[in-house]
């Protein structure tokens, strides 16, 4: 069979001889054009750009007129009967012939090519900055797809068969399939995980075009329609069987299962009714993974799209919402989704509200209500049948940062740059959903960047990380500034009724509304947060030496669960503290990566149930 293929790749070369002199040709093109007198400013710089760009166009074209004629000019010229005549293999007959055809496509991009890369030197870079392995393997790519892609079209179009409509629905179903596939894991991990996969599709669909024409030339023979159905037979179903092994290698991916999971983050519903729990799976190459959790049962639920975009918590805990693509090829609409936590596998609910990719949203905290921010627009609709209540035009000149319903019927916006630098102001705005009027109620400095803020429970006091100044809610008039200094921008925080915390090194200094200093509660040395207040008077705190609850009443330290990371808002950002119930069961990450529970008013630590 070697030998048959030599003589048969040896005898199109021979043929083939006009290309090569029509590139030699070619290639003395780019310094015909340098020489003209508007081109010698720069004479290597024109020289490289004119035959990389002569050179694709050639190489391109060749690999086209290659794949069109390769086997088919033979089967319309009814020559492939003297193949036949000869103790000849169609394996043998194909290779040789794509052989002589990728060799004819390697040596004109050589010809062509060449003498301007190296006759332009150091300005083939500049104007080809793509340069390198990455360009060559795309070129490349590019260059055999057209070739075996041309082939296997021009054989279905040469047939005149009712076959190619087949062959278009099956098509359009392998394209769908693979972003089917894609889609996922785009969202789950961006690109990282589909690029990998989206290659080795390529190439393994490059594979069956190459191998296919075996089976073609084989039981087609010289009849042009069973050559048809044939190629047909052997590309979709090679194609099938590559869409069926990456989607098996998609699913695996997907299906990490929670124990051996490396914990990034937890996050924790208000109440402590449900758990977030996200992570990477070592076994399955580092796949983000997140489930929904009951920390009582250990029952749970895989979150089908890992890093739900945007996620948003009702402050009673039983609603989340977030935003997801309709499609692969609609990442410009964002599609608003809801859950209710009423049972763990609860079913995930679209609305007909979308957003662009840079909106923002907040949810009402019985989470029946969602106000949206879209540039200068906010509005406000019910969930979740999405009807729209009231909308505004936003009179601000800074993008939204963060929205909140400080009532039911009353929604503040704060505006602030998103750019770093010296005196930088916030704008708070006020939509009022009954009269359906905003309103800009105040303009507030806040140093030379915003760092998030924490409100009470009925909006009339807010704290600004930034300045660690307390303002008022609504006009923004200054009433006090923290008289210490926290340890982060995060160790300070108000509480539901406006009471004020703030760590440093060792102690909890407690401030009423008014920031009056109430009392000072002696905590482990180190850099504690603020992540959550359970029940009316205790606040939970995390440092690296795990989790401190202290009880602000009694005015000392409940517990403390050593080598924990608990929970923490991550995905849903928030201006009211995190409250969860006094009877809450917590869940926290025991260092390496034990999931833990414990119990919120004693601190008793269990496993998580498997």
């Amino acid at each position: 069979m070697i030998h048959d293929t030599m003589v048969i790749a040896m005898r199109e070369l021979r043929e083939r001889v006009r290309l090569f002199w029509m590139a030699a040709a070619l290639a003395l093109v780019p310094f015909a054009i340098a020489a003209v007198p508007t081109a010698r400013g720069n004479r290597p710089l024109t020289i490289a750009v004119a035959a990389g760009v002569l050179g694709l166009a050639f190489v391109f074209g060749v690999a086209l007129a290659l794949g069109v004629s390769v086997i088919g000019r033979d089967l319309a010229e009814n020559r492939l009967s003297f193949y036949f005549a000869k103790p000849l293999s169609p394996a043998a007959l194909w290779t040789g012939k794509a052989i002589a055809s990728l060799i004819t496509i390697a040596s004109v991009a050589l010809i062509v090519i060449l003498p301007g890369r190296l006759a332009g030197a150091q300005a083939w870079s500049g104007a080809w900055a793509g340069e390198g392995r990455p360009l060559v393997s795309l070129l490349t790519a590019i260059a055999l797809s057209l070739f075996f892609g041309t082939h296997a079209l021009a054989t279905m179009v040469r047939s005149r068969s009712v076959f190619i409509a087949f062959d278009f629905v099956l098509a359009v179903l392998a394209v769908v399939s693979i972003l089917a596939i894609l889609m996922p894991l785009v969202v789950a991990s961006q690109l990282e995980f589909a690029r990998p996969l989206l290659k080795a599709l390529g190439a393994s669909v490059l594979v069956v075009l190459a191998c296919a024409p075996m089976w073609q030339l084989a039981g087609g023979r010289t009849d042009k329609r069973r050559n048809h159905v044939a190629l047909s037979k052997a590309l979709w179903s090679g194609i099938a069987v590559v869409i069926l092994v990456a989607a098996g290698y998609a699913t695996w991916l997907r299906s990490a299962p929670l124990p051996g999971l490396k914990i990034n983050a937890i996050e924790q519903t208000s109440g402590g009714r449900r758990v977030f729990i996200m992570g990477e799976a070592p076994s399955r190459r580092g796949f983000p993974t997140e489930f929904i959790v009951d920390p009582v049962t250990g029952v749970r639920d895989r979150v089908s799209t890992p890093g739900w975009r945007q996620r948003r918590l009702s402050d009673d805990g039983r609603v989340t919402a977030w935003t997801e693509a309709d499609s692969f090829l609609k990442f410009d609409r964002l599609r608003l989704y809801v859950r209710n936590f009423d049972e763990v596998r609860s079913a995930n609910e679209a609305t007909p509200i979308t957003l662009s990719f840079v909106g923002n949203f907040a949810l009402s905290p019985d989470g029946t209500r969602v106000a949206t921010a879209e540039r200068d627009t906010i509005a406000v609709y019910e969930l979740p049948s999405g009807r729209l209540i009231a909308a505004a035009k936003s009179t601000s000149e800074w993008p939204v940062r963060q929205l909140f319903f400080a009532t039911r019927d009353v929604v503040r916006i704060i505006g602030a740059d998103y750019r770093e630098r010296p005196g930088l102001t916030m704008s708070i705005e006020e939509l009022d959903v009954r009269s359906r009027r905003l309103t800009k109620s105040a303009e507030v400095a806040i140093g030379s960047r915003y760092r998030g803020a924490v409100t009470s429970d009925d909006a009339s006091r807010m704290l600004l990380r930034q300045t660690f100044t307390v303002v008022d809610g609504r006009t923004g008039d200054a009433i006090a500034v923290l008289p210490v200094k926290p340890s982060s921008y995060y160790s300070a925080a108000m509480l539901r009724d406006g009471t004020l915390v703030a760590a440093t090194e060792g102690v909890m200094h407690v401030f009423d509304r008014d920031v009056k200093p109430s009392r000072e509660i002696n905590i482990p040395p180190g850099k504690h947060v603020v992540t959550g207040q359970i029940g009316e008077s205790a606040v939970m705190l995390q440092s690296k030496a795990g989790v401190t609850v202290v009880d602000l009443a009694r005015g000392a330290v409940r517990y403390t669960v050593p080598n924990v990371k608990g929970p923490g808002v991550f995905w849903s950002p928030s201006l009211r503290l995190l409250r969860y119930a006094d009877d809450a069961v917590m869940t926290g990450v025991e260092r390496p990566a034990k999931l833990v529970t414990w119990d919120a008013q004693t601190g008793k630590k269990r496993d998580l149930p498997m």
